[in-house]
């Protein structure tokens, strides 16, 4: 299924950062956030934190990390997609490989909530409506003030976002230097309209998708180095284009003060980093079957570690030591990520 979408065959740097990625968002949020907002703390998640995280100054237990290598690699793979295949196609594609994931994860985690498991959603304790479903299924509860029903919904958006805004410029794709600086000028003013939106009177929906919109960067980054490394665009242009990508990271840091402390234009930078290591060197690593596992499940896996992972630990607390635990979630997780892949992969 995801195979169409992460071209692992082609990209063996890519695949490698997609599993990384998955992996790092799985412990983050079933070992790092799950286990803090449970008043546990265990002895290796402090030593990691004090040795790896605070020196390097990678917050969120390595979780802005590894959405930010997602981002990278969804924005290098939709613009290799959107510069071979027609529009329609492309749009075929997505409907077929990432619509049924997406209505897959809400609804199981809107029958989660209604059972009284807990999925990882936002707030903890979700209110549901059907508006609040149907917000979800079109991936933008956070702009219309609904309750997330899948907790790590800003970034999702801000593919889908990613997507309306690439299929804007597609006329503009012979062209790259122009395309690129019109999506960068777009994400820009979205970024500060919401900053300005923060600080005055003005409706909330303006500030949450400026939020949301300081994601869109790294798909932009992932896509000024696909046309990098296909020949399209001069590197040097790329590099620059690049940088003020970035720049719009730390830009939407400074005007969201909610945000503040978690350093994360460096994640952005490390993963911006690893990037450039790994796509032109390769990997030999991404011929290990679990690495290709992971990177040919990464978007099922990243649904199912908030949705069935969480909500698994949820109902082993109390009863059962974490150590045995989070295992038990990370293999729930991965079981519905399978049973998702296959059960898609049927219709491809």
């Amino acid at each position: 299924m995801v195979d169409q979408v992460v071209r692992t065959k082609q990209e063996s740097g890519l695949t490698v950062l997609t599993a990384a990625g998955v992996v790092l968002v799985g412990y983050s949020y079933l070992f790092g956030l799950w286990t803090s907002r449970h008043g546990e703390s265990p002895d290796l998640l402090l030593t990691i934190r004090g040795w790896v995280n605070q020196p390097t100054g990678i917050g969120e237990d390595f979780g802005f990390l590894g959405i930010a290598l997602l981002l990278l690699a969804t924005g290098y793979v939709l613009s290799e997609a959107a510069k071979r295949l027609p529009a329609v196609q492309l749009l075929a594609l997505l409907a077929r490989t990432v619509l049924p994931v997406v209505v897959g994860a809400v609804l199981v985690s809107t029958l989660l909530v209604l059972v009284g498991a807990t999925p990882l959603t936002e707030p903890e304790d979700p209110s549901l409506s059907i508006w609040a479903v149907l917000a979800n299924l079109w991936l933008v509860p956070r702009l219309f003030g609904q309750p997330s029903l899948i907790g790590l919904d800003a970034p999702v958006t801000a593919a889908f976002l990613f997507v309306l805004l690439l299929f804007a410029v597609l006329p503009l794709l012979q062209r790259p230097v122009i395309a690129s600086i019109v999506q960068l000028e777009v994400i820009g003013a979205l970024v500060l309209l919401g900053g300005w939106a923060g600080e005055v009177d003005a409706p909330s929906f303006l500030h949450e998708l400026g939020l949301v919109a300081g994601y869109l960067p790294l798909l932009l980054i992932g896509q000024l180095a696909w046309m990098s490394r296909a020949g399209v665009l001069n590197v040097r242009i790329g590099v620059g284009l690049g940088a003020l990508a970035w720049l719009l990271l730390v830009v939407h840091d400074r005007l969201f003060p909610e945000l503040g402390g978690w350093w994360r234009p460096l994640g952005g930078a490390y993963a911006v980093l690893l990037l450039l290591i790994a796509v032109p060197r390769g990997a030999s690593v991404a011929d290990v079957a679990p690495v290709r596992w992971l990177a040919s499940r990464a978007l099922p896996l990243f649904f199912s570690i908030v949705v069935a992972g969480y909500a698994v630990l949820g109902l082993q607390s109390g009863w059962m030591p974490l150590v045995l635990a989070i295992p038990i979630a990370f293999a729930a997780a991965g079981l519905c990520a399978e049973g998702l892949h296959r059960a898609v992969g049927r219709f491809l």
